[in-house]
């Protein structure tokens, strides 16, 4: 029995030592002018503190409060709480929460908010939101929303958003990148707006100029000028129509969605015209031969030296499609025409058309509408 009171005797005192020395290790407040000018001195470092002001910078052994400092703060442990300064705060190990900075920043995990002049730097995984003038980095996950004037680079995951004004770079994206030009090198979910946009795989939404992927088979849809994917869907098509148009398209990109480029040519009382135009297109399997194709194209027209014509015409092309071999297809189907057209123009008409289902004349323009046909072949590259 007295080996079991001794023993009881023994841990309470331990554990009372151990409290006291917790104790010591946190304190309410310092003050720093330069480290280590300040109330703790060079023991500044050997404590936590509630509140910590640096006049000009000072190094502690941790924040669970508020510190601020003019130029600069460093933590040699955790911050839980809110840094302020003027130029820099550094946290090293630990975690990081509710963060404000002004100029540059660098911890192992941020969890809150990160606000700074210039950039701010995770070395590890961040949470909630990073803000900075320049540039944000982080070297593990990102979950939240990261805005910057220049630069977003997380060096694996991001589960948010990604704001700046020159480049975002990830490893996978779940949410939205929204850049000049956005970069995702494994995978996007979500969204990618921006000139270019490059992600090799993934399920949502490229709008930009050029959008870059590797397979089509994926649910990448892309909105742009130039959409470029290694198996991509690249075509071209011979056509005419009702308005005796010979013209060859140029398609790109996947046949959920692409871009069309096309350019015509038609003769006319000795006069020769041309017509320019794009659009967007989309394929519907009914069979792995018998598809519905569904085109929207606006076009502008030229006459003899490429002279102007102050006229253009909207068509909606819904086309039955048959297969003939992998790379050939036969399509054809009625065009729906929205053609408007400058009144009192110098310059001769692009087209005639045959008959008006509507037209409307305004002070300036005729718009008239009708129902046509085309039918062209198409060659897949």
């Amino acid at each position: 029995m007295n080996k079991v009171y001794f023993l009881l005797a023994t841990m309470l005192f331990v554990l009372g030592i151990v409290k006291v020395t917790e104790a010591q290790n946190e304190k309410k407040a310092q003050v720093t002018f330069f480290y280590p000018i300040g109330s703790s001195g060079l023991n500044s470092t050997n404590y936590n503190y509630h509140f910590s002001f640096n006049t000009i910078y000072g190094i502690t052994g941790g924040v669970n409060g508020f510190e601020l400092g003019s130029v600069g703060n460093i933590a040699r442990g955790n911050v839980k709480g809110l840094q302020i300064a003027g130029v820099f705060n550094i946290a090293t190990p630990g975690s990081l929460a509710g963060t404000i900075r002004a100029a540059a920043d660098s911890s192992e995990t941020a969890n809150g908010l990160q606000l700074a002049g210039v950039s701010n730097m995770v070395k590890g995984n961040q949470k909630g939101w990073q803000i900075a003038g320049v540039c944000n980095t982080t070297t593990g996950n990102s979950s939240g929303v990261v805005l910057s004037g220049v630069s977003n680079i997380t060096r694996k995951d991001v589960n948010g958003a990604m704001v700046s004004g020159v480049f975002n770079s990830s490893r996978a994206i779940k949410g939205v990148q929204l850049s000049t030009i956005n970069i995702a090198t494994k995978s996007v979910t979500g969204a990618q707006i921006g000139v270019v946009n490059i992600a090799p795989r993934g399920k949502g939404f490229q709008l930009g100029v050029v959008n870059i992927g590797q397979t089509a088979s994926d649910s990448i849809i892309p909105l742009g000028l130039l959409n470029i994917f290694k198996d991509g869907y690249y075509a071209f098509e011979l056509s005419t129509d009702e308005k005796l148009f010979s013209q060859i398209s140029y398609k790109m990109g996947v046949e959920k969605l692409y871009t069309i480029f096309q350019f015509g040519v038609s003769f006319r009382n000795n006069t020769q015209f041309y017509s320019a135009g794009s659009g967007l297109g989309s394929i519907f399997d009914i069979t792995p031969k018998n598809k519905i194709n569904l085109e929207l194209i606006t076009t502008q027209f030229f006459e003899n030296d490429f002279k102007y014509i102050p006229d253009f015409l909207n068509q909606a092309n819904l086309d039955y499609q048959y297969n003939l071999t992998k790379h050939i297809a036969l399509k054809i189907g009625p065009t729906f025409n929205c053609y408007i057209e400058k009144n009192n123009k110098k310059t001769n008409d692009a087209i005639r058309i045959p008959y008006s289902i509507i037209e409307a004349k305004g002070r300036y323009h005729t718009t008239s509408l009708w129902i046509g046909a085309n039918a062209g072949v198409v060659i897949k590259l």
